[in-house]
């Protein structure tokens, strides 16, 4: 607004200097006429009448004398208003230049017209360095549309805009707040646009913080969900096992009918474990959302032993060949989160061999175009196309006979992957056809064994 203010005082100026012309104009137009009139009246004074060839000078030093006068006055008059145009312009100057708020004006195209010292600091540039220069450059090309669009919608009726963008400075891209005026001639013709922004970097940091803390609510709210769906679902059908049997146990006991007695203590004692394996599941679910334990550097091959030591109960009950890739690399992670996940996919593998005659799990790593890819692979029943995102999903599992599980193995390794900061899928080309469970961990990988 006060350069706009600036600009119309400049107007103004150039119209005293269109007076001045128009003021020489006018008496010349004036002094054949007043000369004359002077004329027929000396002429009438018998007196005057005697000057003889002295009235003509006269006439001419009266007229000289007038001219004079008229223009000392209109001339002074027109320096005052001068001096308080230039006055109030290096007010309103000072004002912009003392602005904290971002102030340029520019053409049409683009190009600057003026910016003040806050633009100036703010790029760390001086000021020659913008003027007639466009500043599209300080515009990433993924934002430029979006403040063309804006200043294009511009026009008399509507003559601002507020539009917010990122920009490039010497320490990174920042996030901006303009507000944009076109500036329109008389005949409605654009002429200039003037800007003033401010940054909003630390507010634009807030709004994307809040809106990926509002993203894990809504996670943590489907979590709950689910797990509340497995507290009254899957927990609840043990807990009904047991205490239908309790009632038989106690007839059994007083009966002394030893052999159904321990036949039903076996079944409440499975359904005990059933219950404490969701607990402890769910528990650990929870507790890997926060990556709040310590990173280390390790061997991955000895990560893979130590899980595969602690199936081996179900390794040797199933008769699965596990082998481990040698000369694995060393990964920076935190060490019982990627035992848990290690272990949980050889379980997955081993639940779902399905009646293949020699079961084989292999762990290894490969390098691909998106780096170190670890993998636990199996010849088991495979997985469809179709399924292979959702055996991801918390308490989802594959339609198997015989399968016993919470559903949360897959989702809890998933869970801890990306608490890392990693990624996980499943390769397999469908039923029959095995799986191979990958995942990638990011920060430095290397090879070979530690020193």
């Amino acid at each position: 607004m006060m350069g706009f203010r600036m600009f119309k005082h400049s107007k103004r100026i150039a119209g005293f200097i269109s007076d001045v012309k128009w003021d020489v104009v006018g008496l010349l137009l004036f002094v054949p006429l007043a000369s004359q009139s002077i004329n027929r009246y000396l002429s009438t004074e018998p007196f005057l009448r005697r000057l003889g060839a002295f009235r003509e000078p006269l006439i001419e030093m009266l007229l000289l004398a007038g001219m004079g006068i008229f223009m000392s006055v209109r001339g002074a008059e027109r320096l005052r208003t001068i001096e308080r145009l230039r006055a109030a312009e290096a007010r309103y100057r000072g004002v912009v230049e003392d602005q904290t708020e971002l102030i340029c004006r520019f053409l049409p195209n683009w190009t600057l017209t003026f910016v003040n010292e806050a633009y100036c600091r703010y790029f760390g540039k001086a000021r020659d360095e913008f003027m007639g220069r466009s500043f599209t450059s300080f515009i990433p090309n993924e934002e430029r549309d979006k403040v063309a669009e804006c200043l294009a919608s511009l026009s008399p009726k509507t003559p601002f805009l507020t539009v917010e963008h990122q920009v490039i400075t010497t320490g990174g891209l920042r996030w901006q707040q303009w507000t944009n005026r076109a500036i329109f001639d008389s005949a409605g013709r654009l002429a200039e646009f003037q800007a003033v922004g401010r940054d909003i970097t630390e507010r634009k940091r807030a709004e994307l913080e809040r809106e990926r803390l509002m993203e894990a609510l809504k996670e943590k709210n489907a979590d709950l969900e689910m797990m509340n769906h497995t507290i009254s679902h899957d927990l609840k059908s043990p807990l009904i096992t047991v205490r239908g049997l309790l009632g038989w146990v106690e007839r059994h006991a007083a009966s002394g009918n030893t052999e159904r007695l321990k036949s039903n203590l076996q079944v409440i004692s499975k359904a005990a474990a059933r219950m404490e394996e969701l607990t402890d599941q769910m528990s650990l679910f929870t507790r890997i959302g926060q990556l709040s334990e310590e990173i280390e550097e390790f061997q991955f091959s000895r990560v893979a032993r130590e899980a595969t030591e602690l199936v081996s109960g179900r390794i040797a009950q199933s008769g699965v060949e596990v082998t481990i890739a040698p000369d694995l690399p060393t990964v920076r992670a935190n060490r019982s989160f990627l035992l848990q996940v290690l272990q949980n996919l050889i379980e997955n593998s081993i639940k779902y061999m399905g009646d293949q005659r020699y079961p084989k799990v292999e762990i290894g790593a490969r390098l691909d175009l998106s780096g170190q890819v670890f993998y636990v692979r199996d010849n088991g029943v495979g997985i469809d196309p179709s399924c292979q995102e959702r055996v991801f999903d918390l308490f989802d599992r594959l339609e198997c006979k015989g399968v016993e599980g919470s559903g949360l193995g897959l989702a809890l390794a998933k869970r801890a992957v990306e608490a890392h900061g990693g990624r996980i899928w499943v390769e397999s080309k469908g039923r029959g056809q095995g799986s191979t469970f990958c995942f990638s961990l990011p920060g430095p990988i290397t090879h070979g064994k530690l020193g």
